[in-house]
């Protein structure tokens, strides 16, 4: 009988101890992984980032395609535009140098129609370009090349500096669905803090991660630096 009840009391005393361990380490829940998983979507804030962005789209945009008030697919930028951009693209990797003289005594050069047209495809993922208006200024029919000029030394100056055209770089956004939302401001000349005007672009961006112009758009800032009064009709159209 003692024996019996000291197996019992040993049985008792193990499960109480047992319970006490629980206790004192309880299970963990495995934490959440979408916490550990940084999203590729926002803004961009890298400055390494931005600067190759500048660059390699957005600087060269300012006096180019940027001259195209609203577009909503590439075949809507002036063609003179597209190509002026293509132009500092080649010029920026291969140099005038390899361009012909569109005269003998011209500081301007050809550049050729399908040169264009490979640096096209590149930016605006287009593959042709009408050139059936374009000023006789700008392009030469007979040996189907646009004709430019391109100073002999232009400084390219980062995203954080100023410009000639006083035209910044202000954010960047990726989308999630596989677009990127850059905007671009123009500064007052008056005030230097203050924006008189946003231009817009949407670019798409391939599998090996290059980006192309798809949409763009101008917009002016009203300030308030005029204010009416008196008895006047609002006309929101016209």
């Amino acid at each position: 009988m003692i024996i019996k009840k000291t197996i019992i009391l040993s049985v008792v005393v193990l499960l109480l101890i047992s319970v006490a361990g629980c206790k004192k380490n309880p299970v963990q829940a495995p934490q959440n992984s979408e916490q550990k998983v940084s999203t590729e979507y926002g803004e961009t804030t890298d400055p390494e980032e931005l600067e190759k962005l500048w660059q390699e789209y957005f600087y060269d945009s300012i006096a180019t395609i940027g001259n195209t008030r609203k577009f909503n697919s590439a075949e809507e930028i002036d063609p003179v535009g597209v190509a002026k951009f293509c132009w500092r693209k080649y010029v920026a990797e291969h140099g005038k140098e390899s361009l012909e003289l569109a005269s003998e005594n011209s500081n301007r050069r050809l550049f050729p129609l399908d040169a264009v047209l490979e640096y096209a495809e590149r930016y605006f993922n287009l593959t042709d370009l009408d050139v059936t208006d374009i000023n006789d200024a700008y392009y030469d029919r007979e040996e189907s090349a646009f004709i430019f000029y391109y100073s002999d030394k232009e400084d390219r100056p980062s995203y954080t500096e100023r410009n000639s055209w006083g035209t910044h770089l202000d954010k960047v956004t990726k989308n999630s669905d596989g677009t990127v939302t850059a905007v671009l401001v123009r500064y007052d000349s008056s005030k230097a803090n203050r924006v008189k005007l946003t231009k817009t672009y949407t670019l798409k961006q391939r599998e090996d991660s290059s980006l192309y112009f798809v949409s763009g758009r101008w917009h002016y800032l009203n300030n308030h630096l005029v204010s009416l009064s008196g008895d006047y009709q609002r006309f929101d159209q016209i």
